[in-house]
């Protein structure tokens, strides 16, 4: 998982995000922050336990754009108050996320885009494993 931004969203989905348009327009006029990631589901799931667990979820809400690869799409999430947009934003890259039986890939790892893998290393400091 990791940070992106509206225009490399609109880039991989090439300039077609007309059918998230309006909610996206009445999400913003609701929430005066947002941050955009690209991430592999479960690294998602992960980070809004974090969110649910480190701040007030009930003020957040977000948008799921189309798979770019077989479980990895875009996240859209909008925050009332923009320290709370800084804390997950500052924290997708920290998050490692646990799997289980998956072939050629370490257990404990996160995405860096579709197809880049970075393996947990104990020498990375303030990691979140969930």
């Amino acid at each position: 998982m990791k940070n992106s931004t509206y225009r490399e969203m609109l880039i991989e989905y090439g300039n077609d995000l007309d059918s998230y348009k309006d909610e996206r327009e009445l999400l913003l006029s609701k929430y005066n922050y947002s941050i955009i990631l690209e991430g592999e589901f479960t690294e998602l799931e992960n980070l809004e336990t974090w969110i649910k667990e480190n701040i007030d979820a009930n003020e957040i809400e977000s948008i799921y754009y189309d798979k770019i690869d077989y479980n990895y799409c875009f996240v859209e999430y909008f925050f009332s108050l923009e320290n709370h947009a800084l804390l997950a934003q500052d924290v997708v890259p920290r998050i490692f996320s646990t799997y289980q039986n998956i072939q050629n890939l370490p257990n404990i790892f996160r995405t860096d885009g579709v197809g880049k893998f970075i393996e947990y290393d104990n020498s990375i400091q303030n990691v979140i494993v969930l």
